[in-house]
């Protein structure tokens, strides 16, 4: 989101080019959906939106925008019934020394919507059909970005139309010193890089020049690529060139004036070298220096509803009261394993109420269930665990950590699974209403979920910037997290640039349309997980 965000300021410029690289095959980040045979819907990433208090806010425009075509969705609309339903809210959660099992206080719950709340934060956005719609919508219709051929990418169709890449990797990038060149003579850019891009089941590499590089990205990623930085080091063209130079030169001046002067454009060289070591050096320990938790989430769907009370809950262990009707377990964990689940199968949109096999076809009931048309009714829930329990499971496989932690999901709503199908009345109990057959799923793992802390002064800039060589970076890692505060920072560091540009020259600030003289200004930024 943050990188949309940088997208989104330098569009519309003449004169600036810009392009976002993505690692992942969708743009979006943290705004991930996922599909499954046309009847299985989850978002395992962020589960909503909230609108952002600040009617300024660049993320505002883009909630009003896409509530307006119809891509993003109340999750629950206020209405006069609204008090009657749990919905979504917060609660808290202790352990049952007894039972041995978390236990959900449904008498701590907290709803976030409903009643007279006219509180803005307590709203809960969702994107329709999913939320990946979200991230889709910013690039083309907000941004107007278009998607190039691997072959075609930095050759734009038109003078300040932005481009992005999905699938895109960086394999060198260089800073380029002096009269260094990447590709060609003629070009003099700042930035040289590699790129490696997957397309269908080919592979591209092509060279990749730019005047300014933003890193739009988690921390981790944003170290490894800041510490993978070569300054200078590539003169052997240069050094021929500057011989053949010197050569001439002797023919007609003093040989000793000529390599006096050399001499001197060398140590300048030399020195601006240092000083953008140091730059890039501390601004990738800044990053390294950034810790983050692990995050599993399971994704996960029933052959049946499962009839709980709320359709989205975070979980608060009762620190005080942690422990019920009994010594506590010196083995059991420290905190509940489960921190949020939510009914991805009640945000508008998705299938549901006996939707989804019937939508779906032969292909889900062959393969995810098997059995009859009727199967499949059920719901498809996202379950996140706590930072405590997924740290400790880190080195799991998917499928391992997805047992485990259906299993605890199932034990704290009070469930067991079952190995036949309880929605059909050819098999299983119908009066076992604590027993759900799961159809299907997978967990998925953020490396880098929430960082623990941040380079950022609140308050303060919400980006990184170094104008003189023209490399930045932003990131929850520095602006804090959210979707709506990433977006608002990569806007933020966009303007920055520009802002520069303008101050530097290379063009006027607000300017439109594609008139006026001089070289298109291109920049360059990546977006990774």
């Amino acid at each position: 989101m943050a990188g949309l965000g940088c997208l989104r300021a330098l569009s519309g410029t003449a004169h600036v080019n810009a392009t976002l690289f993505e690692s992942t095959r969708v743009l979006g980040g943290r705004v991930r959906s996922m599909r499954r045979l046309g009847a299985l819907s989850w978002d395992h990433g962020a589960s909503h939106f909230s609108r952002p208090r600040d009617a300024g806010s660049p993320f505002y425009e883009v909630l009003r925008a896409a509530e307006k075509s119809g891509v993003v969705e109340l999750w629950h609309r206020r209405d006069k019934n609204a008090a009657k339903r749990a919905g979504i809210g917060t609660a808290e959660v202790y352990l049952d020394c007894q039972s041995g099992r978390w236990v959900i206080d449904h008498d701590s719950f907290q709803t976030d919507v409903g009643g007279n709340s006219e509180d803005a934060a307590s709203e809960h956005f969702v994107g329709v059909p999913d939320m990946a719609a979200v991230p889709s919508f910013i690039a083309r219709e907000i941004v107007c970005a278009v998607q190039p051929e691997a072959s075609w990418v930095g050759d734009n169709p038109e003078p300040g139309v932005p481009e992005y890449l999905t699938s895109c990797y960086v394999d060198r990038i260089r800073v380029l010193i002096g009269e260094e060149t990447w590709v060609h003579a003629q070009s003099r850019r700042r930035w040289g890089m590699m790129l490696r891009i997957r397309e269908g089941g080919d592979m591209w590499y092509k060279p990749f020049e730019s005047d300014v590089v933003l890193l739009a990205t988690n921390a981790p990623t944003a170290a490894a690529m800041l510490e993978a930085i070569t300054v200078g080091e590539c003169r052997e063209g240069i050094s021929a060139e500057k011989n053949r130079s010197a050569s001439a030169t002797q023919m007609t001046c003093d040989i000793g004036s000529a390599n006096e002067a050399r001499n001197e454009e060398e140590k300048k060289v030399n020195q601006a070298e240092v000083g953008i070591r140091a730059r890039v050096s501390e601004l990738a320990v800044a990053a390294r220096s950034v810790s983050g938790d692990t995050c599993w989430a399971l994704t996960v769907a029933f052959d049946r509803p499962l009839g709980l009370r709320y359709d989205a809950i975070s979980l608060i262990t009762n620190r005080h009261g942690r422990v019920r009707a009994g010594k506590a377990n010196k083995s059991a964990e420290k905190s509940c394993p489960i921190t949020f689940f939510a009914n991805n199968s009640s945000k508008p949109g998705r299938p549901s109420g006996g939707q989804g096999a019937a939508v779906a076809g032969w292909g889900y009931r062959w393969a995810e269930v098997g059995r009859a048309p009727e199967v499949g009714v059920g719901e498809c829930w996202v379950v996140r665990a706590s930072p405590e329990w997924s740290n400790k499971r880190a080195g799991l496989t998917n499928d391992d950590a997805a047992v485990e932690l259906c299993a605890e999901f199932l034990s704290l709503i009070g469930y067991k699974e079952s190995a036949r199908s309880t929605c059909s009345g050819r098999e299983g109990n119908l009066d076992e209403v604590n027993v759900a057959r799961v159809c299907y799923r997978k967990a998925f793992k953020w490396n880098h979920h929430l960082p623990l802390t941040r380079t950022g002064n609140f308050g303060g800039p919400t980006y990184r910037f170094h104008p003189e060589f023209g490399l930045g970076a932003c990131g929850d890692w520095i602006s804090g997290v959210g979707a709506d505060v990433a977006y608002d920072g990569g806007v933020a560091l966009g303007e920055a640039v520009l802002a520069h540009l303008a101050k530097r020259g290379d063009f006027r600030q607000g300017a439109e349309g594609k008139g006026g003289s001089g070289e298109a200004i291109h920049g360059a930024e990546w977006s990774d997980m």
